[in-house]
């Protein structure tokens, strides 16, 4: 169960916003969605940014190409071979977050494709 959480300062109008871009990145992030972090990241080349792996990143576009080298993203036979490719590299698990109307068929045609 998620904490409660407890803000230092700040209008009710101010949390919800904070509250609304962390949540917009949260989502950005589980799909590799690059493009939705331009309203939510500055563009300013000299930003940095720090990644729980230890590696740092400095600009939005960095960041960016990382997503990008690491997305499985397009249609349905994209995805697919994109995913083949982690498969042939002994790759043994995948974190797939599919955005769409049936997320679940979507999972388990992935699935069932790759057997």
């Amino acid at each position: 169960m998620p904490r409660p959480i407890h803000f230092d300062g700040g209008s009710d109008a101010d949390h919800t916003a904070v509250l609304a871009a962390h949540d917009a990145y949260l989502r950005a992030n589980a799909a590799f969605d690059w493009p939705t972090l331009k309203p939510i990241w500055s563009d300013d080349p000299s930003n940095v940014f720090f990644n729980m792996n230890g590696h740092t990143y400095v600009g939005l576009e960095h960041w960016s190409q990382l997503w990008q080298y690491y997305a499985i993203a397009g249609t349905p036979d994209e995805c697919l071979a994109q995913a083949e490719v982690y498969s042939e590299a002994d790759v043994t698990e995948l974190a797939v977050a599919p955005i769409g109307d049936h997320p679940c068929d979507d999972i388990s045609r992935l699935g069932n494709a790759m057997k």
